[in-house]
């Protein structure tokens, strides 16, 4: 009758390391995807800010302000004027 119970107790304990193992092993997994998208989130990151960089470099090369000119496309030519559009409870009473 020991053996019996020393027996169920065994197979209890090892059901359990079993079940506890198979859950490390997924929460493991789940660890692991994530890191990989962390990893590509930062690869991506890294590339744009090393565009920025470049970007930022040419902006104070010798011809840096004219490279931001043919950049911008908005820029408002010299002899024209701005007109800034304010809604009607925005605009300045006289």
């Amino acid at each position: 009758m020991f053996a019996f119970l020393g027996l169920a107790l065994k197979a209890v304990g090892l059901t359990l390391a079993f079940v506890t193992l198979a859950k490390l092993a997924l929460a493991h997994q789940q660890r692991l995807d994530r890191h990989s998208e962390i990893q590509a989130v930062l690869a991506l990151q890294l590339d744009r800010l090393e565009g920025q960089k470049r970007s930022l470099d040419r902006l104070f090369s010798i011809d840096g302000e004219q490279a931001l000119l043919q950049q911008e496309q908005q820029w408002i030519a010299p002899n024209r004027r701005r007109i800034i559009w304010l809604p009607p409870e925005a605009a300045p009473t006289p």
